[in-house]
């Protein structure tokens, strides 16, 4: 609910504060003193389009604050802030406009800036205005399917209908782009095939090139191989002057010496180790170098291979790895593959599919929606006798759009194309004097009638409705009496459900608030400016008093006022 309004240099208010609270509050004044210029001011900070005008002559700028309590999450709202990067708050809003002189508007939400369609979207969250202001949303038919559905709560078929509806948009997408790209689709599979069968003939095998290459400096080396291995086996083991040789005639010199003083024998076990080490590393060399290849054969094979394997990691610009993981992927979608024609089959029989799934949930939704509109409209009609229009007839209107799309189904023995929430277009339609046909809701003029219907529907979808704050700025212009403590008892009922703010002029509704305020205009320093005041008990007599008898107070209105106020506070008791 709105908690707290703060205007400041806007038209003739230079500055203004409401902290309001739930239940029903009524704002009057006499003609002129501004009380719409709140509601204006409100609208402003809601989304509204902003004049320079506005800004209180002698003003730099307009600076118009609200702060609500945050509404019911929902999976929208939650990702509305989601995509806007906005914080998450779960207790307050505050929304804030500032207009300048010239021209421009800077708005924010808890402090972040936001652009001006991102604060319109999180307002429809909050705030409803209804009667002299823009905000006559029951007016426009585009938006009566998601009335009847909250009164209905369809949530689980609409859902149903929007991803049926999705799944045909993507598979009709999908057609459109393998038809659009079939000269691509079908050089690509050629392509693919060619490679294949390129990449087949030589049958690349992870790790091979790095073996093959190893092998080839063998090859490539072999008599240089030989040598060294030959030198190293002769010097430490096969020749007669080897290292083995002449260690091992330190060893006997070694064990001559022991025989005379045993103390170094140690050493002699060291000797013998170095010398049965070095004789093994002779042998193991001797064994290498008798079996180094020397394949003049081989040596032309292995080189013909790395030379390919090289030349097609450079044709195809990979490395040989890449090279490979290609290779075994192509070998996967060649076996895989299918023809242009096999995969427009399928793409075909996917529509078909998204299709009668999307008529099995419109239909669930249609028939959902046709047993809510019947009660809808009963209750609504009960409503409008209760408001005093008592030969009031009130219908749903179903009708639907008949066409060729991509999207058309056959439904009903005609093709028609699917609405985005739902096979049905739906309108509100009136009967108001007997012998008259139905008429759409938005061709009723505005006046006593209009506000009654927007009453009665509203009263209808109180429990259902999920915005907070319902603003009605006049809308009891044109009724009076009997009609009018009707009215004011309807706005008071919705006021169970809602945050409700009315301005009236009529006393029958301004006795059933629970708070008052007053809208005044007075002179200073010889300027016009208008102030807001809270009434007490007996201040409130007055102002009734003063609308009972049409700005004068007699005795007589004084004590109109006072019963008045006496029915309403013992309803209320008894309520």
């Amino acid at each position: 609910m709105l908690k707290y309004l703060h205007v400041e240099n806007f038209a003739i208010v230079r500055e203004a504060e409401l902290t309001l609270g739930p239940g029903l509050t009524i704002i009057t004044g006499e003609t002129g003193t501004g009380k719409s210029i709140l509601i204006d001011a409100l609208g402003l900070v809601l989304g509204d389009r902003a004049i320079v005008s506005m800004i209180r002559k002698g003003s730099d700028k307009a600076v118009i604050e609200a702060i609500f309590d945050a509404p019911p999450f929902t999976h929208e709202l939650e990702n509305l802030l989601a995509e806007e990067d906005l914080p998450i708050d779960n207790s307050e809003w505050t929304l804030r406009r500032e207009l300048y002189q010239n021209g421009k508007s800077r708005t924010f939400f808890n402090d972040h800036f936001v652009s001006l369609q991102i604060l319109k979207k999180l307002s429809d969250f909050l705030v409803e205005m209804h009667g002299q202001h823009e905000h006559q949303k029951i007016l426009n038919s585009n938006i009566h399917s998601e009335y009847l559905d909250a009164y209905a709560h369809d949530t689980e078929f609409i859902y149903a209908y929007l991803h049926a509806l999705q799944e045909l948009k993507d598979a009709i997408q999908a057609e459109e782009i393998l038809k659009k790209n079939r000269d691509q689709f079908l050089k690509e599979q050629e392509l693919k095939s060619f490679h294949y069968e390129e990449l087949k003939k030589i049958n690349p095998r992870t790790g091979e090139l790095d073996d093959l290459e190893a092998e080839l400096k063998i090859l490539e080396n072999s008599q240089e191989l030989v040598d060294l291995s030959h030198r190293i086996a002769n010097t430490l083991y096969e020749s007669d002057e080897s290292v083995v040789a002449k260690l091992s005639s330190l060893k006997h010199d070694m064990a001559h010496l022991l025989r005379i003083d045993p103390e170094p024998a140690d050493y002699l076990n060291e000797l013998e180790s170095a010398i049965i080490s070095l004789e093994e590393m002779g042998r193991s060399m001797a064994e290498y170098r008798d079996h180094i290849p020397h394949d003049p054969k081989r040596l032309e094979a292995v080189t013909d291979r790395v030379n390919l394997l090289n030349f097609m990691t450079q044709k195809y610009h990979k490395s040989y790895e890449e090279l490979c993981e290609y290779y075994e992927s192509l070998k996967k979608t060649i076996s895989q593959s299918e023809d242009f024609s096999e995969a427009l089959k399928k793409a075909s029989a996917r529509i078909e599919k998204a299709r009668i799934a999307l008529i099995e949930t419109g239909e669930q939704l249609h028939e959902k929606r046709k047993e809510a509109a019947h009660i809808f409209s009963k209750n609504v009609e009960d409503r409008l006798h209760r408001l005093g229009m008592e030969h009031a007839q009130f219908n749903v209107h179903f009708s639907y759009q008949e066409g060729a799309s991509p999207l058309s189904v056959s439904w009903e023995g005609k093709q028609i194309i699917p609405q985005s929430h739902g096979f049905d277009i739906l309108e509100f339609q009136l009967i108001t004097n007997p012998g008259e046909g139905f008429l759409p809701l938005r061709t009723i003029a505005s006046g006593g009638e209009a506000s009654r219907i927007m009453l009665a529907i509203k009263s209808v979808l109180s429990e259902a409705d999920s915005i907070p704050t319902l603003i009605f700025d006049e809308a009891d212009i044109g009724i009076s009496g009997r009609i009018a403590r009707i009215v004011g008892e309807h706005i008071e009922e919705l006021s169970m459900y809602h945050q409700v703010i009315c301005i009236t002029h009529l006393p029958q509704i301004a006795s059933l608030g629970e708070q008052h305020l007053v809208v005044e205009k007075e002179i200073i320093q010889g300027r016009t400016e208008t102030r807001i005041r809270y009434l007490h008990k007996e201040e409130r007599v007055q102002e009734i008093a003063k609308l009972l008898g049409a700005g004068k107070i007699t005795d007589a209105a004084l004590e109109n006022a006072r019963d008045f106020l006496q029915k309403t506070q013992k309803s209320q008791r008894e309520s």
